[in-house]
């Protein structure tokens, strides 16, 4: 939303004038049937509501292209694309994990615990990010299996 184009994959620090620009058009944008649930997307509860008008929380929507290079769509052989998805969001999770001191228990997912950076909680979801956790749940339960039967 804020950077109205993916060519640019830098992420320079947007000026204050580009952000404003954009949280005027979706706090308008409230205001239009169509498009509401839309703006609403990006926003807390209650923001129409207050004046002047803000939000106490918003969101983020990164999206990542496909097909990945060498393919010639998103279903061209799409277990090996999955791979190297996985292998990229792997990475993400080190990272998020590193950035926020986060530490897995066993038994405990760190995802559990609340984050924060700089006086700002910090929430997000990721399908494939879910979806390692899972596959590390699984693989926990699985363990637990076998102790039980031994």
């Amino acid at each position: 939303t804020f950077y109205g184009t993916t060519d640019d994959t830098s992420c320079p620090l947007l000026s204050e004038s580009s952000v404003n620009a954009t949280a005027g058009m979706l706090y308008s944008n409230l205001q239009v049937e169509e498009l509401r649930t839309s703006a609403a997307f990006y926003m807390g509860g209650g923001t129409e509501s207050r004046s002047p008008r803000f939000t106490k929380r918003t969101r983020s929507r990164i999206d990542l292209g496909g097909p990945l290079q060498g393919y010639s769509s998103p279903a061209d052989n799409s277990f090996d694309q999955d791979l190297e998805y996985n292998k990229f969001y792997l990475k993400v999770k080190k990272n998020f994990f590193s950035l926020f001191n986060m530490q897995s228990r066993w038994l405990m997912s760190a995802y559990r615990e609340r984050q924060e950076r700089n006086g700002l909680e910090v929430n997000w979801f990721s399908a494939p990010l879910a979806d390692i956790e899972q596959q590390e749940t699984i693989i926990e339960d699985f363990f637990l299996a076998i102790i039980s039967i031994v």
